[in-house]
């Protein structure tokens, strides 16, 4: 499949389950566009090294990754995601605040 194939296919996947409206594939970049504060690259690539290398130019501050979805990813639902710590780590906060918020309405 080629990039740009695989790369509309991860920007469909994010908008239906994100519901985060202005990401799109840009034939200009080769690569996915998203609002701030999202950074989303794609890579299409079985090397590591353009994986790690795609990761480590990820701007700081808002959320960004890298998501790899190349020959040995069956389904764009087994895409790989990359990001730093630092993200990961916004996004747990973020999901577990949800959930006790969740948990004391249902108390």
């Amino acid at each position: 499949m080629a990039r740009k194939y695989k790369g509309n296919v991860i920007v469909r996947y994010l908008v239906s389950r994100t519901g985060i409206a202005g990401i799109q594939w840009s034939s200009e970049l080769q690569d996915i566009s998203s609002p701030a504060p999202y950074t989303f690259k794609a890579t299409t690539n079985v090397k590591d090294d353009i994986l790690w290398s795609r990761v480590k130019n990820l701007p700081r501050g808002g959320i960004s990754a890298v998501i790899r979805y190349d020959k040995w990813i069956e389904s764009v639902d087994d895409s790989i995601v990359s990001m730093r710590l630092s993200d990961f780590v916004k996004l747990l906060t973020a999901y577990e605040e949800v959930n006790q918020h969740t948990r004391r309405g249902n108390e």
